[in-house]
């Protein structure tokens, strides 16, 4: 399954899920420059998580500030971000 999310407001990026129950991305990917780039996933996955790479404890999940950086964006609305 395919999801489409923003980074920071201005990277559109996607993460492919196989079949895990939390969604998280095993593939990833960016557009730039009208095509998909593969990333590292974990640019998905820590947003997702809100995986703050500062801490080093267990206040390092969850950090909503890193959680507000990510948003969905529906597969209808992706021509607008595609640029």
């Amino acid at each position: 399954m395919e999801r489409y999310f923003l980074i920071c407001g201005n990277r559109l990026v996607k993460g492919v899920t196989s079949h895990s129950e939390f969604h998280l991305a095993s593939v990833a990917y960016e557009y730039i420059n009208g095509s998909w780039v593969e990333i590292n996933c974990n640019e998905i996955n820590d947003r997702l998580m809100g995986f703050d790479p500062a801490e080093d404890d267990f206040y390092a999940l969850g950090n909503s500030e890193i959680m507000d950086e990510i948003e969905v964006v529906e597969e209808v609305d992706l021509a607008k971000y595609m640029r």
